[in-house]
């Protein structure tokens, strides 16, 4: 397996934060959604579809997928999808800088878990 292939999971990583972190902030402007919206469908998908952001986190989405698929057809599927737990790391930790959410120490324990498995994994995926 070519290293470089490797890449590929991970930018279709950093691909899903960019559209979670635009999804959350365009969820921030709408505010929370209380169980009374649910019985009004079509005003809170009026609502959703209003919110700017929401059509960006849309394509992104769509350009992420298209990158999920290279990555389908070039990696084993036991080797490419451990690695998108990066998003794990990276969603918390950009969280944190732009949106001022706070990282606790479970957090950095976790990150920590998560990078030892996905280390483990690329290393088995380069094994003879």
């Amino acid at each position: 397996m070519n290293p470089r292939q490797l890449v590929l999971p991970f930018v279709a990583a950093g691909i899903a934060a960019v559209g979670q972190l635009l999804l959350r902030t365009a969820m921030l402007k709408v505010g929370a959604i209380q169980v009374a919206a649910l019985a009004r469908p079509t005003a809170l998908i009026r609502l959703l579809l209003g919110q700017p952001l929401l059509w960006v986190a849309i394509p992104v989405y769509a350009v992420g997928f298209l990158v999920w698929l290279i990555v389908l057809s070039r990696l084993p599927l036991s080797v490419a999808y451990p690695m998108l737990a990066t998003t794990y790391i990276v969603i918390p930790l950009l969280s944190a800088v732009i949106l001022n959410e706070t990282i606790v120490w479970q957090h950095w324990l976790g990150f920590v878990l998560i990078c030892a498995g996905v280390i483990a994994i690329g290393a088995a995926a380069h094994a003879p």
